[in-house]
């Protein structure tokens, strides 16, 4: 089930309580009120034979994914540690035979996009099989920190990002079988999601305005900035990501044990107004290093969050909503001109700025529609693509439709078509396509 977006959610959670109810009470009516699993197998290596009209005979299944529905089966699978009878139980689903595996990916993706799922799917939830993600998961598995400054493997632990959401129970309940230092390599301190991380990003590149739009709106900004410049993480990437988490965190302490009002869109504008100051340019490797903050800056967070939290007390009047004035450009504005007198001298800098968020020249070339209308950029792409065979016919598909509407109009009106004509173009350039 390595394919489908969220670990499992535990039998206590809503809709697998009342799969479990179901099973104990009318197991012989779950199809009918259980939308089932899907599957994908790829064909080669699978064993499938047709026995008449519409009836195969399935030998074996060659690299299954259940790509929707695991909540269904896994909670099946634990109740069927109880006393009951499930022999009744009937379970439908529908299995998708892939001719090519390198279909797999984008077609996992989109059955968890368009099935009709049993439990509520946020927009997080579906970016967690993207590569960004994948990356950021990866690294987090390998990137240690130490308790002590010698650096003993013994010492080390690490940051876990839950990809997934339910992924970090799920991994100790597996892991802690064979390992009893889970808890001791992984704190759950340490735990972050896709969700805080994209907050504590975002107030530290001076956009506090959509971290108060809430969780999910300031995800899918987040998400959107990482989609469009096609960032993928490495190593510096995550240990400066991980600062701003611990930059969020602290501030965070601080503004609670001043009991500062209004927390929600104080301590993402705190953290702007640090770093707008500091044209952010705060040493994150330092805070990395130290898994801390120190004085200086814990003391320029304690004024500012004060200053910060006396702004929004004094507009209640004119903005009794303070946390819907926190979503406009106006209230940052305003927020840029509080005068503090700082110890930013005393701040630790870094040597060069770091942007989470570094311009894609192909994004860039791409996204200009005077590039894209080019019909010899898409006949170029094609005859690249005769060498490498690096698209597969589904996306030269799609390109030729490109250039059939180039020439007939000289653009395209369909926005799903260039939607597809980006992905395909980025993918090209992954894959070592060079354009000028």
């Amino acid at each position: 089930m390595e394919g489908n977006v969220r670990a499992y959610l535990k039998r206590t959670q809503k809709t697998n309580k009342g799969i479990c109810q179901t099973l104990k009470t009318d197991p012989h009516k779950f199809a009918a009120y259980n939308n089932g699993i899907s599957a994908v197998a790829v064909s080669e290596g699978s064993d499938i034979a047709r026995i008449g009209d519409n009836v195969f005979l399935i030998n074996a299944l060659d690299k299954m994914q259940i790509v929707n529905g695991g909540q269904t089966t896994v909670t099946i699978f634990e109740t069927s540690k109880d006393p009951i009878d499930l022999s009744e139980v009937v379970v439908p689903m529908k299995l998708t035979i892939l001719k090519k595996q390198n279909e797999e990916a984008e077609l996992v993706s989109n059955i968890a996009v368009y099935a009709n799922t049993q439990t509520a799917i946020s927009k997080s939830d579906l970016a967690s099989n993207r590569p960004f993600y994948k990356s950021l998961e990866s690294l987090s598995m390998k990137t240690a920190c130490y308790r002590t400054m010698n650096h003993s493997n013994g010492e080390a632990y690490y940051w876990f990002f839950e990809r997934t959401n339910g992924l970090y129970n799920t991994k100790k309940r597996i892991i802690w079988n064979y390992n009893k230092n889970f808890e001791r390599q992984f704190p759950e301190k340490n735990k972050f999601s896709k969700k805080v991380l994209a907050k504590s990003i975002m107030a530290f590149s001076c956009d506090p305005v959509s971290v108060c739009m809430g969780n999910d709106k300031c995800f899918q900004e987040f998400n959107d900035f990482i989609e469009k410049n096609a960032v993928m993480p490495n190593e510096e990437y995550f240990k400066n990501a991980i600062a701003t988490l611990i930059l969020w965190q602290s501030a965070d302490k601080i503004i609670k044990k001043n009991q500062l009002p209004i927390k929600a869109a104080v301590l993402p504008y705190t953290i702007a107004y640090v770093s707008y100051k500091t044209n952010s340019m705060l040493d994150l490797n330092k805070i990395w290093e130290n898994q801390k903050i120190d004085k200086y800056l814990q003391e320029t967070i304690d004024k500012v969050s004060r200053k910060v939290s006396q702004y929004f007390v004094s507009i209640q009047k004119d903005h009794p909503n303070t946390l819907m004035w926190g979503r406009k450009k106006e209230c940052w504005e305003d927020i840029k001109k509080l005068v503090t007198s700082l110890p930013l001298n005393c701040l630790s800098y870094a040597s060069a700025k770091f942007t989470f968020f570094p311009e894609n020249l192909a994004a860039t070339f791409i996204d200009n529609m005077y590039n894209f209308y080019k019909t010899g950029l898409w006949l170029d792409l094609i005859r690249w693509n005769n060498k490498t065979h690096a698209l597969n016919q589904r996306e030269i598909k799609f390109v030729e439709e490109i250039i059939g509407d180039l020439e007939r109009s000289f653009r395209i009106y369909d926005a799903q078509l260039k939607k597809m004509g980006r992905k395909i173009f980025m993918k090209a350039v992954e894959n070592g396509y060079t354009f000028q």
